[in-house]
């Protein structure tokens, strides 16, 4: 069969995927996480063990070991919801014969562990009980709100079984479609349910979100062709900002360049990055980057270079200050260091802490009026100085943000 033998798919925003084989084909060649999450061996039984929750590491879930052994010490309770829940179970079913009642005690089961939100959840749960549970990260959350005119509720497992239904919506309107495509991929050895067929079609193609093998080929505009560098593997063990990490095989060996060629990389690589809209200028990329992300994960809008008091301005109306920092050792205080406030005609600031691997090691909202009462006038910058010291971050009246902006980083 071919990719013209199958009928187009069509989500209900109205974005048309017309080779849908080629597709997911795609993904499934070029997407690191069909081999390493998809093909990974996890029992559809009712025992949820530490094995099962690290796989959803190679979804970028990017969980500590403090972080799955807090979902671990929840099993009981998942097991218990998980035994009314048959492995059978499959969004593909009449809605009426699906257990929507139990589906919301296995996600109030996840509800309350530190640092576990939908996207951890549902990356760990999906593994359980592929046909019934989507992988409902930012991306997928953002279409479905939208497509739907859906709102958070004050109880997160009663709207995450609002957005599964949203989802069985979509997944009912292409189910022709779909169910086509699963029968040539199992004709050629690729078993994937229905389920998560829908979940790269809307993570892919829906106009949401571009995945990064979609995106202009590494290397474009640079200066001098550079060998690509792979995607940094999920964080699992480690968990200090600044710990020595081994490069992935075959990654690009910068010890072995001249200084004149890290330079050129270096800005080759940001010319690149202001391209791809990622960063706004050709500095350093720490402050672009992290407003991106609050961008991302606020659906706000970002501000013009005019605006000096604000980054970013949320669909509530609330003006964000971002401040980021790349952090290669935590102990040192001096890394800590935010650029100067000139102004507090702002709302709140995000403090966006990278790791020198510019991934979020720490992320916080903390309101203006307490970086005012911890903040010191430097005479030298005309600007107050404040250090996202961990006393700060962990203050009670800061929000922690680090996994709200982990997840816009797929």
């Amino acid at each position: 069969m071919t990719s013209a033998s199958l009928a187009p798919l069509i989500l209900r925003n109205g974005a048309r995927i017309e080779n849908v084989l080629e597709s997911a084909l795609e993904f499934i060649e070029r997407d690191s996480s069909y081999r390493s999450y998809d093909l990974a061996a996890v029992a559809q039984d009712d025992v949820l063990i530490e094995a099962d929750i690290r796989v959803a590491n190679a979804m970028i879930a990017r969980m500590s070991p403090r972080v799955i052994a807090g979902i671990h010490a929840r099993a009981p309770i998942v097991n218990a919801a998980l035994t009314q829940i048959p492995t059978s179970a499959s969004l593909v079913a009449p809605a009426d014969e699906i257990p929507w009642s139990q589906l919301e005690n296995l996600m109030r089961a996840m509800q309350g562990i530190p640092e576990v939100k939908l996207a951890r959840q549902t990356k760990v749960l999906h593994k359980k009980r592929p046909a019934l549970i989507p992988i409902l990260d930012s991306v997928l959350e953002k279409y479905l709100r939208q497509v739907d005119g859906m709102r958070r509720t004050g109880d997160e497992a009663q709207y995450a079984v609002e957005l599964i239904r949203s989802y069985k919506r979509e997944l009912d309107a292409a189910l022709p479609a779909l169910q086509a495509l699963r029968g040539e991929l199992q004709r050629r050895g690729i078993d994937l349910t229905e389920c998560r067929l829908l979940d790269l079609f809307l993570w892919g193609d829906s106009g949401t979100y571009a995945p990064l093998y979609s995106r202009p080929a590494e290397g474009a505009g640079m200066t001098a062709p550079v060998e690509a560098v792979p995607a940094v593997p999920p964080v699992d063990e480690k968990v200090g900002a600044g710990e020595d990490r081994a490069p992935p095989s075959g990654a690009l060996n910068v010890g072995d360049l001249t200084v004149a060629e890290l330079l050129a990389l270096s800005r080759g690589s940001l010319r690149e990055l202001r391209l791809r809209g990622v960063i706004r200028s050709g500095n350093a990329p720490a402050g672009d980057y992290a407003e991106l992300l609050v961008q991302r994960a606020t659906e706000g809008e970002l501000a013009t270079a005019s605006q000096k008091s604000w980054d970013v301005l949320t669909p509530s109306d609330e003006r964000l200050q971002v401040k980021a920092r790349v952090i290669t050792n935590e102990r040192k205080n001096g890394e800590r260091q935010l650029s100067s406030f000139r102004s507090w005609d702002f709302d709140a600031a995000i403090i966006v802490l990278f790791d020198d691997e510019f991934r979020v090691w720490r992320a916080a909202r903390i309101p203006a009026s307490v970086l005012r009462e911890v903040a010191y006038y430097a005479q030298h910058v005309r600007g107050h100085t404040v250090y996202a010291t961990d006393e700060l971050l962990n203050r009670p009246d800061a929000e922690d943000w680090t996994e709200r902006l982990r997840e816009v980083e797929r």
